[in-house]
């Protein structure tokens, strides 16, 4: 936590990660486990996502202080070119990545 204070002060910007997991739900994994969450100014979370024989990953912003952002879960994907932000789509009863994200944008347009 000091050198969390002194690089604030110093007006230096930090990136820290967490590789912390548990076993006692997904809200666990969304706290922090070092008390250090108040420290934060922006507080990420990254989260794999198994559907459908698949693998995707998400982003969820869950603090930003004294900034406007969005509450929607945002997929990302990994490529040569680097990391991409990839808008989701929201069926009835889930976000969907990946190929169903996909197959229901296309569903969608030839709905149309």
């Amino acid at each position: 936590m000091r050198l969390i204070d002194l690089l604030k002060r110093q007006q230096i910007t930090a990136l820290f990660t967490s590789l912390t997991t548990s076993g006692s739900g997904t809200s666990a994994l969304e706290d922090s486990q070092v008390g250090v969450s108040s420290l934060m100014d922006a507080w990420l979370l990254l989260r794999n996502v198994e559907f459908n024989g698949e693998r995707n990953r998400t982003l969820h912003v869950l603090k930003a202080r004294g900034m406007a952002h969005s509450n929607q879960v945002r997929e990302f994907v990994l490529s040569d070119a680097g990391i991409d932000l990839v808008d989701v789509v929201l069926s009835e009863d889930r976000v969907l990545t990946g190929t169903a994200r996909v197959a229901q944008a296309a569903h969608e347009r030839y709905a149309t």
